[in-house]
């Protein structure tokens, strides 16, 4: 029996002002991503793929203003709780020769703690697989086609 490939309910490459933690604060660098959205149900979560594009002048990493990153992408899209959050780098466009630790691909599920103003705190990363994301997507994760995904600001 064939799996059927599930699409994100939303695939966009985000844009932000990603450098420092607080959404008030927001700093100099417009920063990128792709996100992706697989909407849950009452027996599974919401899942948000956040990858990196692998790409200079993208910004600040996804790691780096994870907490401020999420809080947008949870307003900004209405999504409800729970959410399994995950940073995805591809490392897609290493040139040949890179040191493998800095070409290997990176997984991690991301947990925050919610403060009373709705914004997350408190990161915590568990590293996974590829494999396990896209088994709990029922999709992959690859970046074919990120190119040409459509733009959306967040604020």
């Amino acid at each position: 029996m064939t799996q059927v490939e599930i699409k994100p309910d939303v695939d966009v490459i985000a844009i932000w002002k990603g450098f420092g933690r607080e959404l008030h604060e927001p700093g100099l660098w417009e920063s990128k991503a792709r996100v992706r959205i697989w909407k849950g149900d009452e027996c599974f979560p919401t899942v948000v793929v956040f990858s990196d594009l692998d790409e200079s002048g993208t910004g600040t990493s996804i790691t780096n203003c994870s907490e401020n990153l999420a809080t947008r992408v949870k307003w900004g899209f209405g999504l409800e709780e729970p959410i399994q959050w995950v940073e995805h780098y591809p490392r897609h466009n290493q040139p040949h020769g890179t040191p493998q630790w800095l070409s290997t691909e990176d997984v991690s599920l991301v947990s925050y703690q919610m403060g009373r103003d709705g914004r997350y705190y408190g990161t915590r990363w568990l590293s996974t697989t590829r494999e396990v994301v896209e088994a709990m997507v029922k999709s992959s994760i690859s970046m074919d086609g990120y190119k040409t995904v459509a733009e959306h600001r967040l604020i």
